[in-house]
């Protein structure tokens, strides 16, 4: 949970440089397709009022003044709805994280009060170490490895790396100290640890296996590895259809309106 190097940090506009090479674009809000429109503006009035702010000042003062401000800032909330902890935690429960900038996330925890992040979610369950996973299917983009969602729960992880019929499905493993997770999140019964592990790895497990296992977790929710295969056989042409049409309608969009 250590934030970047604040001696190779500057802001150029909306751009944060942090290390060699190293470059977050902030200017760019979240968008959620998933999400009702009120809840998608919710998050990016926080990211806009208080997340860019943080970052802005972060940046601009040494570690004492750093300190100062978040005091000040403490001081001066009246009502708990206008705390940036809260609102974080209740954007991200919200909202479908798969569709946020990762990075982006991360620095948005970071920049938090862990102490009073941790109030507005579920105790930690012990002292950790903790040994989490997550499961991941689709090409590389979509894929996300190194996300901040885990589960202690074998069965959830498979259940997500199955669930959405997409090639590849994988789950990974990583253990992580209990000063590493932001958040511990049990509502839906899926022991999330909200946490960005340094490393992970790969668990050698068949998709046969995830199937049983995710089987095993939600008996309504999911199919056989042979039908699994036979709905992924529909889908191919419905998806390459959909990227020609979407290439259509960039070069369409390119080209210059005739006078």
């Amino acid at each position: 949970m250590q934030l970047p190097n604040r001696d190779e940090c500057f802001m150029d506009g909306n751009v944060l440089h942090f290390g060699p090479g190293r470059v977050l674009d902030l200017e760019t809000p979240f968008t959620d397709r998933h999400s009702p429109a009120g809840t998608a503006t919710f998050i990016n009035e926080l990211y806009e009022s208080c997340f860019l702010p943080r970052v802005h000042d972060w940046v601009t003062s040494d570690e004492d003044e750093w300190q100062d401000l978040l005091e000040e800032e403490r001081e001066k909330v009246v009502d708990e709805d206008t705390i940036y902890e809260q609102q974080l935690v209740e954007c991200f429960t919200a909202l479908h994280a798969h569709e946020w900038k990762t990075d982006v996330l991360e620095l948005m925890f970071q920049l938090a009060d862990l102490d009073r992040l941790r109030q507005f979610s579920q105790p930690l369950p012990g002292s950790g170490p903790f040994t989490v996973y997550r499961g991941v299917s689709g090409p590389n983009r979509l894929r996300k490895v190194r996300g901040l969602s885990w589960t202690a729960d074998l069965g959830v992880a498979c259940s997500f790396a199955t669930r959405y019929m997409m090639e590849r499905p994988a789950v990974y493993t990583a253990d992580v100290k209990a000063e590493e997770v932001y958040l511990y999140l049990n509502d839906r019964e899926e022991d999330e640890f909200i946490v960005r592990p340094r490393s992970c790895r790969q668990m050698p497990l068949l998709e046969k296996e995830m199937r049983r296992r995710a089987i095993r977790r939600y008996p309504k929710f999911h199919v056989s590895e042979e039908k699994a295969s036979k709905k992924r056989r529909e889908l191919v042409p419905d998806m390459k259809q959909r990227r020609a049409e979407a290439r259509q309608e960039k070069q369409t969009a390119e080209q210059p309106d005739e006078e």
